[in-house]
């Protein structure tokens, strides 16, 4: 009897595991393991929280009132019963931005000048290369000279009279000073570096979204200098006006682009502040205030219809495109959902995604949640997109 009574409780702890480990295995592990300890969300995430066999108990510590915010908690929870992690949230009610879509011309000033190539100089020894400096390297100061742009190079020579010289560069992100000896140019009589440099550039972009008080984001990755393929250092910037001029037409293997032109030089809309890996940070003087819309958090972004915001003739437009899949990210990341274009209209008009709708706002269920990065070079109908969060919090 007593050996039957084993034998069922071993029955019993075998199937009880069992199904333990079939549940468990029905989780969104890495979704559970990325979730955050804290979040910032709206009140209309709350209804937007979703992930495959997870509950979420919304747990505020304070009366709620939907025109005030307000602290609290969110229980993850397994099928409703097995506690699995608590996050504090901090509920916002006015967690609103203005949608973005527009096209922006930007000057980006370096911190310093960039050294983009090097070149040969005719010294009384013969034909020399460079001093000791590489492609991609800053120049911040020479001696106690303190280098924002080519002239103050140029300027310092004027009155070097030859000696060696104390070189202070930004590598790779390390600061480093050394002393070496300016080449002296025979043909132009003056001393010289022997490297090509630049201390600015150009370019069009698509804002992401302005902020109420016209803080603004834009693009959703970095600048990236052409001739050195590094994200390009920032002193200053400026925004301009600008508008979408044509567009070559994405196809498999090969990115389009849109083609664009600064509408005026003389009237600046704005400027810039970071260039980092999540975009282009700054403040607007001027901008729509047409669309304001609440952010919707990185939680309650899901695989489903969305939308994009993007200017692709002479007219900003919503396109229908679908979330294909969402990453569950504890940190930020410029690849946070996988999307792809489903809109007849821009599909014609573009082939997908293409260079330069880079910050094309997503929408779902009527909230600003994420931005256009990237596309997929060998199907440019598909793209990643990050979530706003990540952008904001820059």
């Amino acid at each position: 009897m007593r050996r039957r009574t084993y034998k069922l409780l071993a029955l019993v702890f075998t199937v009880a595991t069992l199904l333990l480990v079939v549940a468990y295995t029905q989780l969104p592990l890495q979704y559970i393991d990325n979730l955050p300890d804290y979040v910032e969300i709206s009140w209309g995430d709350i209804d937007s929280l979703d992930a495959k066999n997870l509950t979420f108990e919304v747990d505020i510590a304070q009366p709620t009132s939907i025109d005030g915010d307000a602290q609290g908690y969110i229980n993850v929870k397994a099928f409703r019963f097995f506690p699995l992690k608590k996050v504090k949230v901090k509920v916002e009610s006015n967690r609103k931005v203005y949608s973005g879509g527009q096209p922006i011309g930007l000057m980006l000033n370096s911190n310093g000048v960039m050294i983009v190539g090097s070149g040969n100089i005719q010294t009384i020894q013969g034909v020399k290369g460079s001093v000791d400096l590489k492609k991609g390297d800053i120049i911040k100061k020479i001696n106690s000279t303190h280098i924002l742009k080519p002239k103050d190079i140029a300027d310092f020579f004027k009155k070097h009279d030859g000696k060696p010289i104390e070189l202070t560069i930004d590598r790779n992100g390390k600061s480093l000073t050394f002393k070496t000896q300016p080449l002296y140019d025979e043909i132009n009589k003056e001393y010289k570096l022997g490297v090509w440099i630049k201390d600015s550039i150009t370019g069009l972009g698509t804002v992401s979204y302005v902020r109420l008080d016209g803080r603004f984001g834009a693009l959703g990755h970095p600048v990236v200098d052409s001739d050195t393929n590094l994200m390009f250092p920032i002193y200053s910037g400026q925004v301009y006006d600008a508008k979408v001029v044509g567009v070559e037409k994405g196809q498999s293997g090969k990115a389009g682009a849109l083609k664009g032109t600064f509408n005026s030089y003389d009237k600046c809309i704005g400027s810039v502040h970071d260039n980092n890996k999540y975009g282009i940070f700054g403040k607007l003087d001027i901008y729509s205030q047409d669309k304001m819309l609440p952010i919707g958090s990185r939680l309650s972004v899901k695989p489903g219809k969305a939308k994009i915001i993007s200017t692709v003739n002479s007219k900003c437009e919503e396109y229908d495109i679908e979330i294909i899949k969402t990453h569950s990210q504890k940190k930020k990341s410029d690849k946070s959902m996988v999307i792809k274009v489903t809109d007849a209209r821009l599909l014609e008009t573009t082939g997908g995604i293409v260079q330069g709708m880079s910050g094309s706002p997503i929408l779902q269920d009527g909230k600003v949640v994420g931005a256009i990065t990237h596309v997929f070079v060998n199907d440019p109908t598909r793209g990643y997109g990050i979530y706003l969060d990540w952008m904001i919090d820059n």
